[in-house]
């Protein structure tokens, strides 16, 4: 790589042809920028000196010019900036020609100079010097020689107004061209040349790409999985695979978010199998992982294929008027997008793609769709926040990836079924309930979503589109008499009641004729409740009046009707029987050794507590040990500790603690602390009221080790480490043997290694091709030099942290190994070690091993 600070002129003054390649994102400058650089130029015009930075211009070389001399270079960074500076010095030359036209010659630049020096290259296929990529090219080679190319039929938006804006500036009376030509030169930007040998253009490009317009996280992955090919090869994949993905999303957007950053955030969650979808600002780094941790990098355009073919399955998920053709599907996905609620998406992507593979059939992935729907309805008809669900839904991607068919559907349901507390599946009791109570019309997009889905059996009906939401006793604070009278003496405490109920509303095209009316002109009028035809009026046709009695009897009405349109759940046999079996299991009497002297309050809150945990999961098994309670689905998921002096439960959580979300922050992190149960977090149940924000956790921990499960079990930092590239674990074998010298022992945890005597004084976490290490000396305790080289472990004040990428930069570790360890034999104070991403940190003793035994 060479780096220079130069003229932004001097890039374009010589025989080389700069071309933006096809994946970088089309020109997009406004006219507030070009402004901006306008005024820029004019003060430096003013003051006749000083230097103006415009940022930096990365490029890498394509091919040689040969005996011509001019190469082809491919832009990476700055096309906007060079592209708004082309556009002015364009302009410029045409001022300067009408000048000349007029006899009005300038002693210091002239239209021809500036053409040739900075726009156009000698005739051929490179005489342009700055060429641009898709609909932007051929617009701007109208504008750099007009006599030979004509302006496109569509041509470039951006690229023309900028062009024009400048036009008209340097064609002004009092435009001093000599003055800006000289200002032009006084544009100053880091001239960076790439070796593609030698240099990585991806990694520069992100350590660089800080100016200028902000790039969406699906910019910033295109130009990840393009820039490192070959032009030809980015040229085919591009034009081939990525291009056709911007077109399905084109020009769509969900909360000023492009929808082609869900896609990726969705893909990597479904491609990686998380337990919870990335935050949409962490979507590239999240797909950069997923490259990186199988190694794919070396495969991108299998990668880019595999996106492509999923994009296609997302475009129909998202938009299945214009990309589903399949009539049923269509419809239930449409029934899915009518409440506005996206985090189905991952789970029905990969229930799509499943389709798609014969492992489903229509009627299958109907029936997975609208199990999903019945899901998120029933949830917010009895008021459960869907804050969690995007954690529920991607969690049950690893249980439903290995299984079709009819085992697909009961894998789902039984998932489904056994989710507790908030996560719960509410049952038709508890359904029916809550909705004919609920006020629907604090929402009105659900209000219109309830009624449309109601009335969805009727062929005449086509979707609540054309429709209002009709009160039926109205919603005027003061009624007429007729309507005082028709509701009885009560009848504000019935307006109060269930003015915004399911028994009160309707839908109908008429709502400003229909106004206050009283009932039986509502009911009888043209497009009233009688001729309206609608299956939601039915009970309301024959009625000769309207009060309590008649609104609570329409309400259970359709409150039956909706437990058919929105179905409970049909668990499998096999987990019937489970649950059964589960139930006449019970360990009474082991369990009561840890309760003989337990108070009535805390064998309640036991009972209470065990029976929620038991609930989660079929394969949840309780299993009373010598220290603890512990609950079981293929490994420890909680261990419960009932403590009869405090009258308390101590729970611990088999899970990292930086994996676990908790908003009420109930847990607390014991990594490091001798304990009598398994994991890292620790919870404190005092009063049953303790138990679903518990719970909650658990099903997390739940969620972890059936990940973990499968994907094959056993320690992911085992994979991790083989993954490495043959440079990183000779960097990896230094570090190891720098700790062994010392008397450290190795531990491999589930994502990292330790190196522990006493305790852990060292942790590393494996990379592709570099490592992450800690070590327990504080930064303060560091010479000057170690502190140049070592980060502060932030708020773990007793770590340092640095990234090691070479051997010579892993010598050092020893040193402060040794400090650390006369660290630890002076200060006996407990030090919570760090966690990483995915890393766990245990204490020193196998909890499981010591505790299961």
């Amino acid at each position: 790589m060479q780096a220079f600070v130069n003229p932004i002129l001097k890039l374009l003054d010589g025989n080389n042809q700069y071309v933006v390649p096809r994946y970088q994102r089309p020109y997009s400058w406004k006219l507030e920028q070009c402004r901006q650089l306008w005024q820029d130029i004019q003060e430096l015009a003013k003051v006749g000196q000083g230097k103006h930075f415009m940022g930096s211009v990365v490029y890498v070389q394509e091919s040689s010019g040969g005996a011509a001399g001019g190469a082809t270079y491919q832009v990476i960074d700055g096309q906007q900036r060079v592209t708004t500076l082309t556009l002015l010095l364009a302009a410029l030359a045409g001022a300067l020609k009408a000048n000349e036209d007029a006899r009005q010659f300038s002693d210091v630049v002239t239209s021809e100079m500036v053409r040739e020096s900075f726009m156009k290259n000698r005739p051929g296929e490179q005489r342009f010097k700055l060429v641009l990529s898709r609909d932007d090219k051929e617009t701007l080679m109208h504008v750099l020689d007009p006599g030979r190319v004509p302006l496109p039929t569509k041509p470039a938006t951006r690229v023309l107004e900028n062009y024009k804006y400048f036009q008209e500036l340097l064609s002004s009376a009092d435009a001093n061209l000599e003055s800006i030509y000289q200002a032009l030169w006084n544009l100053v930007a880091v001239d960076i040349s790439l070796d593609r040998n030698q240099d990585n253009p991806q990694l520069i490009f992100e350590s660089l790409n800080s100016t200028g317009l902000d790039l969406t996280q699906s910019d910033l992955t295109r130009n990840y999985v393009l820039m490192s090919l070959s032009a030809s090869e980015q040229a085919d994949l591009y034009d081939h695979y990525w291009h056709p993905m911007e077109e399905y999303f084109k020009g769509q957007l969900k909360k000023k978010v492009p929808v082609f950053d869900y896609f990726v955030r969705d893909f990597v969650t479904v491609r990686r199998e998380l337990s919870q979808s990335p935050q949409l600002d962490d979507v590239y780094s999240a797909f950069k992982k997923y490259v990186l941790e199988e190694d794919r990098s070396e495969s991108m355009s299998d990668v880019i294929r595999d996106m492509h073919k999923l994009a296609g399955y997302y475009a129909a998920l998202v938009n299945p008027e214009k990309y589903e053709s399949d009539e049923k599907v269509r419809r239930a996905i449409q029934d899915l997008q009518a409440m506005e609620l996206d985090v189905w998406l991952p789970l029905g992507l990969q229930a799509y793609e499943a389709w798609k593979g014969d492992k489903l059939d229509t009627e299958s992935l109907v029936k997975v769709l609208q199990f999903v729907e019945s899901y998120m309805f029933r949830r917010w008809a009895v008021d459960l926040s869907s804050a969690g669900l995007n954690k529920i839904f991607p969690s049950l991607i690893p249980q439903l990836a290995e299984v079709s068919g009819e085992e697909y559907l009961t894998t789902l349901q039984d998932a489904l079924y056994q989710l507790q507390s908030t996560r719960r599946f509410p049952s038709d009791e508890e359904f029916k309930a809550q909705l004919v109570g609920r006020n629907l019309y604090a929402s009105r997009s659900w209000a219109r979503y309830t009624l449309g889905k109601l009335e969805s059996k009727n062929k005449a009906f086509h979707g609540p589109a054309d429709y209002t939401i009709e009160h039926i006793m109205p919603q005027n604070e003061k009624p007429s008499a007729e309507w005082r009278e028709m509701l009885g003496e009560n009848w504000q405490d019935v307006q109060d009641k269930y003015l915004h109920t399911l028994g009160n509303l309707t839908l109908t095209k008429y709502n400003p004729e229909m106004s206050d009316h009283p009932f039986i002109q509502k009911r009888d009028m043209a497009g009233g409740f009688k001729d309206a035809g609608l299956f939601l009026n039915r009970s309301i046709r024959e009625l000769d009046h309207w009060d309590e009695q008649t609104i609570v009897q329409r309400a259970a009405e359709l409150a039956e009707k909706a437990v058919t349109i929105w179905p409970a759940l049909q668990p499998s046999q096999a987990l019937k029987d489970k649950l059964a079996q589960r139930q006449e299991a019970r360990t009474e009497a082991t369990t009561e050794d840890f309760l003989k002297t337990a108070s009535p309050a805390l064998r309640d809150l036991f009972e209470q507590t065990r029976d929620a945990v038991l609930e989660l999961h079929a394969d949840m098994q309780e299993v009373p040990t010598a220290v603890y309670i512990a609950y079981k689905a293929g490994t420890n998921i909680t261990d419960l500790l009932p403590r009869p002096g405090n009258d308390v439960i101590r729970a611990f959580l088999n899970i990292p603690f930086a994996e676990l979300d908790d908003p009420q922050g109930i847990a607390e992190n014991v990594a490091g602390r001798g304990k009598h149960g398994n994991g890292e977090a620790q919870v404190i149940l005092r009063t049953p009221a303790d138990i679903p924000a518990y719970i909650e956790l658990v099903q997390q921990a739940l969620n972890y080790q059936l990940a973990r499960s499968a994907r094959g079990g056993g320690s992911a930092s085992s994979d991790k480490f083989a993954a490495m590239s043959p440079e990183a674990a000779q960097i990896l074998a230094a570090v190891e043997a720098q700790c062994q010298s010392l008397g450290l022992k190795a531990i491999d945890r589930d994502y990292y290694r330790s190196f522990a005597d006493d305790s852990t004084l060292v942790e590393v976490y494996p990379r592709r091709n570099w490592l992450r290490v800690w070590v327990k000396v504080p930064h303060k305790d560091l010479t000057p030099e170690n502190q140049q080289r070592w980060q502060s472990g932030g708020k773990y004040k007793a770590w340092i942290v640095r990234n090691i990428s070479s051997l010579s930069e892993a010598v050092g570790v020893k040193e402060l190994v040794a400090q650390a360890q006369r660290g630890q034999s002076a200060d006996q104070t407990p030090s919570t070690p760090p966690i990483e991403e995915g890393g766990q940190t245990q204490a020193s003793s196998n909890d499981s091993q010591a505790a299961d035994g």
